[in-house]
């Protein structure tokens, strides 16, 4: 048993116990236990940061919360949450520099795998597993999994070893369409699973400024957010942008106002092998929000803790040689 893992799932709870949506103090002293408990790193950035974002009384992130904890099982909420920032950037981090001193390799903070109808016959559950439990012990224990084809295949597949590894934190990432009655039954009791729909709310147009794929069916993200909603499972939205499109973020958010999740991942340039430039008008916006969203910038923000953990930037994709 891990007792720091302990100690702090119930310092959650404890301050999350009474917790009605009103009750700002609550969350602004869970914050600073949590920062006391991780002491330094990345962790504790990433919390200092969150900290300062809601120093004002009035700001957006308290409703985003809110919101958070009454759409999502609490339970599952927490598990993830501990997962992400113990699992991932405390623990995780700790054993990634350890490795690096024991074999010299550097191993990124987050993995992310790319599963299609092209290569979906190698992720057979065995070989899945033992490419978790690899990544696992060289520190790494958040994994993105970017979905296509034969998604419900893919999915009964993987999902054993999903729940398998209850210390992981996974971001499945789903195409736009709906999945199997009986495929959704199997995810209901993952806990450490973070479901991403696409973002198409309201379908888009010509003159959208996400990248170009297909006219999606507008449907089907509606129809998968209500599902989730309805199981109270932990979910948001993701939105693949051209880093132009971000000098203006307040129309390009403005969708998902009303959203049925207030957690927002921004796929930009994903195509590019460099980086993409950081956006000030994006940074002022996550620092004063129109809408309560929880924005991701995904490559960027995965860029900037690789830098934290290990000095330098470091891909994220993981070859197709499980």
């Amino acid at each position: 048993m891990d007792i720091q893992r302990t100690i702090i799932e119930n310092t959650i709870r404890m301050h999350l116990r009474n917790y009605n949506g009103s009750d700002k103090r609550s969350l602004r002293r869970l914050l600073d236990t949590a920062r006391r408990l991780t002491h330094s790193g990345l962790a504790a950035d990433m919390l200092s940061t969150v900290s300062s974002l809601i120093e004002d009384e009035n700001s957006l992130y308290y409703d985003a919360f809110r919101q958070l904890m009454n759409q999502a099982d609490r339970d599952t909420l927490i598990h993830f949450a501990v997962n992400l920032g113990y699992e991932g950037m405390a623990k995780g981090a700790r054993r990634i520099r350890q490795h690096r001193e024991q074999t010299g390799k550097d191993t990124s903070w987050l993995i992310e795998m790319h599963v299609g109808e092209e290569n979906a016959g190698k992720y057979t559950a065995n070989a899945f597993r033992s490419t978790i439990r690899r990544l696992s012990a060289a520190g790494c224990s958040i994994f993105s999994l970017f979905l296509s084809g034969p998604v419900d295949r893919i999915l009964k597949t993987l999902s054993p070893v999903l729940r398998e590894e209850a210390s992981s934190a996974f971001l499945i990432f789903l195409p736009d369409t709906i999945l199997a009655q009986d495929t959704m039954q199997e995810l209901i009791s993952l806990q450490n699973t973070l479901f991403l729909i696409p973002g198409n709310i309201p379908a888009r147009s010509e003159a959208d400024p996400c990248s170009g794929h297909n006219q999606p069916n507008p449907s089907s993200p509606a129809a998968m957010a209500d599902w989730f909603a309805e199981k109270r499972m932990l979910f948001g939205y993701y939105l693949a942008v051209r880093s132009g499109a971000l000098t203006e973020p307040v129309p390009l958010l403005q969708r998902f106002e009303g959203a049925a999740s207030p957690l927002v991942i921004l796929l930009r340039d994903m195509d590019d092998p460099a980086l993409p430039e950081k956006s000030a008008e994006l940074d002022e916006y996550r620092e004063n929000p129109a809408l309560p969203l929880i924005l991701m910038d995904y490559r960027l923000d995965s860029a900037d803790a690789n830098r934290s953990i290990s000095g330098k930037p470091l891909s994220l994709k993981l070859s197709d040689n499980l």
